[in-house]
């Protein structure tokens, strides 16, 4: 069902013309509060900036990169990316207060990869 949710975000940003939301690790962390539909990289920026930790997967067993070198070599947080239209592709993070957290991406190009969710454990 969160894909329904993140549908009818899009909508309301679209037709409302209403932002993305800014990221505030003060109040709940980032599983409640991301830009949605934002370039990785500018979000990436901003986790770094409130006290969030990217977690290195460069050396874990099983993570999963099929066709997508270029997009784990520059972002290490990478854990799995799949082979398929939309390349969506899964970064872990520890936010300041050590809770773990992804950030689901989709797009091919490893300079505009958007955001499409951003889940908690």
């Amino acid at each position: 069902m969160v894909w329904i949710r993140n549908i009818l975000i899009a909508l309301i940003v679209v037709v409302l013309g209403v932002g993305p939301t800014p990221l505030n690790a003060e109040q709940g962390g980032p599983c409640l509060h991301g830009q949605l539909g934002t370039e990785y990289r500018v979000v990436r920026a901003d986790l770094i900036k409130a006290g969030n930790s990217p977690l290195d997967q460069t050396n874990k067993p099983g993570r999963w990169c099929f066709s997508n070198e270029e997009k784990c070599s520059k972002y290490p947080e990478i854990s799995a990316c799949a082979n398929s239209d939309q390349n969506p592709c899964r970064f872990e993070w520890r936010s300041k207060r050590g809770r773990r957290f992804f950030v689901v991406t989709t797009g091919e190009n490893v300079e505009h990869l958007l955001v499409r969710n951003i889940e908690c454990e």
